[in-house]
């Protein structure tokens, strides 16, 4: 045996090291049995000893390291020898005045078993000592004068044992071997103790046996593959053995746990249902196979196994704590609704697509933050719902101090209850990670104004903040204060600060915030002669950094959001206000005496965000009903008195106001009051058909959709619109048709527009292979398709080059000389190329073709500032940007006024089916108005029901001399009001209250004019 001196210690536990071997005694093999009985109690013993050579049998497992010789360490995982039956003979009590009383032991079912496996390392010489544990079990009978008695024994004993070990060519022996003393009780009757201690000389024992020589590629179950391994360690350690001299490189080793276990996108225990999936994610992570297959090994298998995120559905979704866990939304589809508009961003609006789902439970009731804010690879958005279709609770899209359009919020959590997390993009998706942690959640007001309380350390002064009109200066600001019965407000200590802050909420949208603060002129820039309007002293300053500088002029004080100040100019959006008693602001009247109607109108505002619906029936439970705004002289005065107050609107990007009785039925706009709608108060570019439900609207951009834009249109040349195995397609050229051109052109869109956001599929058809020649989407003014200008392809339009204008986005698909890609065109001026392969999309068979999960979608996206970025998402695959931001130049002082938008597509030698479908058309336009800065505007917006908002104006009629029949409320029954019965003559609408109803029948109708006739004149 060759034998190394090295310090190891030896691994017990099972090793992919090791090479196992059953060794047993070997025939002839004796032992020396010493049994000495000690008898009496401590210090005083007598001791005889007796010694006979028994038999010896037995065996075990052993196991060498490492997996070659030479080695240099063993285990002992079983060992037990047996030894023959003996009788000894002792005499005992010598000293006593019985004289020496003889005693004879008969042991028999002899066994020493290791207790559990040890290893040690060999010395110089082979040997090897264990400090290892022995049981010794037999049955004894004692016999003599003053004793006779029987049992068995069974003892553990920390014993020494040793042995040189011999290991060579496959072949082991075992001499020289020993083991310690071991103790036990002998049970008796006389009131002291009878000790047996055991020693087994093993001298004349040895141990043999063998073990395999062969070496090769070893597969074991977490997929691990190790070459040149002994057979026996990898059979032992549960491996798959390939043979001898194999190599790890010429086989698969696949965990164990593959090919069971759940898919492999979801978490579970170790391993997935896909085999090669499964090996591939734990050849990148071994722990998946071990340990559990958890949202990172998820995560690896839908990045490179292409499978589907676990948690892709609202009832699947995953449990997270206070962590941080990777996610991916890459393949999932967008289960969620619809974002109301006041999660809307800039860059995406509503868009919220390809969405994940997590369960969050607050273990205290908290601030809950949800953030992805420089943790993932492309651009979020983020919701929390209490339920499955439930109430939104916070959204946001990209959160300041957040780079590359990642995302964060901040919601309020109660103690035990779900909420759900949504997280996707607004426009592909992504992998990174998720993080659940604490905040300070700052709720918006629940009331037009609010209280610093004294109870709670404050003045007890009231806070309001109002939306001044379009260019405001700090002396209308000051006047509007004064005409509600308050004052700018004046800030004097940080606790005031502070609830300020966090109480009422100051927004940029709209323009900067004024507060009481101003600099007398001819002061000491720039932080000199700087006076409360109040006439407070300014002892406590909250100065931005840097601040004040006088840029500018600027002698005004205006508050930041996050309560910071700065001295500005002469120009604001917001007010904010301060009162030292309640305001009621609440409430106002629209008294007679000053050419009202009398009708008094409150602002609400919910915690929670309601529907148009409930707002309405909350209304009606108050005894009134949404405001109806039967004139512009009403809205106008409604909106100035209550509706400009920032509380009763969302402040966010597209800002939503409060609901108001205005709905849609059949075609005909018309209020809760029962009259119709008969001037225009609608936003810029409303009503566009998003909903049968009215509510105050601003903002600072203007978009707009066309909607179903091949139901119009015109077609030239061979373009048609298809409805082929269910999907509906515009075929612009077809298959077996060389020589030929097709063009599909919209109506014309009147707006000025600023930019646009289209989507479309498309996908080609060739039977005989090989592609065609291409298509181009077209952006420019068609107003004139007169002749041949209509006629186009993979190069534009003819209509663009005679023009040398017009945007054309062209698709060569031919790969003739490597041009095949996307071009960029102004005209016949290319600014922009980029390489595409669209054989991917080239089918032969025309189902496929027209199936949506065949075809690609391309984005276009331009604005007259950034020019045209263009991006593709091939089937199952994520947005790939193609080029971006180019051409911009050619639009500077282009009018976009009645422009169109199309795609031409032409067939030369070679033809195919070019197919287009699904297409989207959204723009941006500049209305022809002022005061869109984004502030709360005195404007309607056509919405739909579940647009949730937070707050609603109720109207409460005039009581006054009213009596049945009194419409207009001015205390007469007469022409005006029997006017208004016959307008609204027929069965009440749903929602309509429906006041010229006298007889209260739901239906208007003889009944209720004989009832107003009745009352015809004064009132009493």
């Amino acid at each position: 045996m060759s034998i190394i001196c090295a310090e190891i210690l030896f691994i017990t536990s099972a090793s992919l090291a090791n090479v196992p071997s059953d060794v047993t005694v070997t025939n002839g093999s004796s032992a020396n049995l010493t049994i000495s009985i000690i008898i009496g109690d401590p210090p005083k013993t007598e001791t005889s000893t007796d010694s006979q050579v028994v038999p010896i049998a037995g065996g075990g497992n052993i196991e060498f390291s490492p997996d070659q010789e030479p080695f240099t360490s063993v285990g002992l995982n079983q060992l037990q020898f047996s030894l023959g039956n003996a009788t000894l003979q002792y005499e005992v009590l010598c000293g006593s005045f019985l004289g020496c009383i003889d005693i004879t032991l008969d042991l028999s079912n002899i066994t020493a078993t290791l207790v559990a496996p040890i290893g040690a390392s060999f010395n110089d010489v082979g040997h090897a000592d264990f400090n290892s544990t022995w049981r010794l079990q037999a049955n004894y009978v004692v016999s003599s004068l003053l004793l006779n008695t029987e049992g068995a024994i069974d003892t553990i004993s920390n014993s020494g044992f040793g042995g040189t070990f011999d290991a060579n060519n496959g072949n082991v022996f075992i001499d020289q071997m020993y083991l310690g003393s071991i103790l036990g009780d002998v049970p008796n009757d006389f009131g002291f103790i009878i000790t047996l201690e055991t020693t087994v000389g093993l001298a004349g024992t040895a141990l043999s046996g063998n073990y395999q020589t062969l070496y090769g590629a070893c597969c074991y179950q977490d997929g691990t593959c190790q070459n040149s391994t002994n057979i026996d360690t990898c059979i032992s350690n549960g491996g798959y053995y390939f043979g001898e001299n194999t190599n790890c490189a010429e086989y698969q080793c696949i965990p164990a746990v593959c090919g069971s276990g759940g898919p492999c996108g979801t978490i579970h225990g170790p391993g997935c249902d896909d085999s090669s999936c499964c090996d591939a994610v734990c050849d990148l992570n071994p722990d998946c196979c071990v340990f559990g297959w958890d949202a990172a090994c998820a995560v690896l298998a839908v990045e490179f196994c292409n499978a589907l995120p676990g948690n892709d559905n609202c009832s699947s979704p995953y449990p997270i704590g206070l962590e941080r866990i990777p996610f991916t939304t890459i393949n999932s589809t967008t289960d969620g609704p619809l974002l109301i508009t006041e999660c809307s961003s800039i860059d995406a609006g509503q868009n919220f697509v390809h969405d994940v789902w997590f369960s969050h439970i607050p273990q205290a009731t908290n601030g809950v933050v949800i953030s992805t804010c420089g943790l993932v690879n492309f651009d979020t958005r983020l919701a929390v719902y209490d339920g499955c279709n439930g109430e939104l609770l916070a959204c946001n899209d990209d959160a300041d101090g957040c780079g590359d359009g990642t995302s964060q919020l901040c919601f309020y959590g109660e103690q035990g209850q779900e909420y759900l997390i949504r997280v996707g993009g607004s426009s592909g998706w992504g992998s990174g990670e998720l993080d659940v942690a604490w905040c300070d959640f700052v709720d918006r007001p629940q009331d037009v104004a609010v209280q610093w309380p004294t109870n709670e350390g404050g003045n007890g002064h009231w806070y309001a903040m109002y939306s001044l009109a379009d260019g405001a200066t700090y002396q209308d600001a000051i006047e509007l204060a004064n005409h509600f019965g308050g004052t700018l407000a004046t800030i004097t200590s940080p606790e005031e600060q502070v609830f300020i802050t966090t109480s009422m909420y100051t927004t940029m949208v709209g323009g900067v915030t004024a507060i009481g603060l101003y600099q007398e002129p001819e002061s000491q820039e720039p932080d000199g002669g700087w006076y409360w309007i109040t006439s407070e002293p300014v002892a406590w300053t909250n100065w931005a950094v840097g601040e004040p500088n006088n840029f500018e002029d600027e002698a005004f004080g205006m508050m930041y959001p996050d309560g910071t100040w700065n001295d500005a100019t002469d120009a604001f959006g917001h007010a904010l206000l301060e009162f030292e008693s309640n305001p009621n602001l609440n409430q106002v009247t629209w008294e007679k005496d000053l050419g009202g109607n009398g009708s008094t109108y409150e602002g609400v505002i919910f915690p929670n965000r309601i529907t148009w619906e409930e707002a309405n029936t909350y209304a009606q439970e108050q005894g009134g009903m949404l405001a109806s705004f039967e004139t512009e002289e009403e809205a106008d005065w409604v909106f100035d008195e209550l509706g400009s107050f920032t509380s009763l609107w969302s402040m966010t990007y597209l800002n939503n106001g409060p609901w108001i009785g205005l709905y849609k039925t059949l075609d005909e706009w018309q209020w809760l009051s029962g009259s119709i709608l008969n001037w225009n108060g609608w936003a810029p570019g409303e009503p566009n058909e998003t909903g049968n439900y009215g509510a105050m609207f601003g903002s600072s951009r203007f978009f707009n959709n066309v909607h179903a834009p091949t139901a119009s249109g015109e077609l030239f040349g061979t373009a048609q619109l298809v409805n082929d195995f269910g999907y509906p397609r515009l075929k612009l050229v077809a298959d077996s048709f060389p020589s030929t051109w097709g063009t599909w052109i919209s109506d014309s869109i009147p707006e000025n527009v600023i930019g646009i956001n289209v989507s479309f599929r498309f996908s080609f058809k060739n039977q005989d292979g090989g592609p065609g020649d291409g298509f181009s989407f077209l952006w420019g003014d068609l107003s004139d398709t007169s002749g041949g200008r209509t006629s186009g392809g993979e190069w534009g339009i003819s209509a663009f080059t005679e023009d040398q204008a017009g945007l054309a986005v062209c698709s060569r698909t031919y790969p003739a000389q490597g041009v095949n890609g996307i071009a960029g065109k102004w005209g016949s001026q290319e600014f922009a190329f980029a390489g595409v392969d669209f054989s991917s999309i080239t089918y032969s068979d025309y189902q496929q073709a027209v199936d949506p999960a065949n075809m690609a979608t391309m984005y276009v996206h331009w604005t007259k500032e950034n020019g045209v970025s263009i991006s593709i998402a091939f089937p199952s695959n994520n947005p790939q940007v193609i080029w971006q931001d180019q051409g911009a130049s050619p639009f500077d002082g282009v009018d976009t006024s009645n422009w169109n938008f199309g795609f031409a597509a032409r067939n030369g030698a070679i033809d195919m089916d070019t197919l287009i479908g699904d297409i989207a058309f959204g723009y941006e336009f500049m209305p022809e108005i002022n005061d869109i800065d984004g502030s709360p505007r005195n404007t309607f917006d056509d919405t739909y029901n579940e647009n949730l908002r937070r707050s609603l104006l109720i109207e409460y009629e005039s009581q006054a001399n009213m009596c049945d029949g009194d419409f207009n409320g001015d205390s007469e029954v007469g022409v005006s009001d029997l006017l208004e019965l016959i307008e609204v003559w027929g069965p009440c609408d749903k929602v309509n209250p429906c006041n010229a109803d006298l007889d209260d029948d739901d239906v208007v109708a003889v009944g209720d004019l004989l009832v107003l006739i009745s009352n015809w004149g004064i009132c009493p």
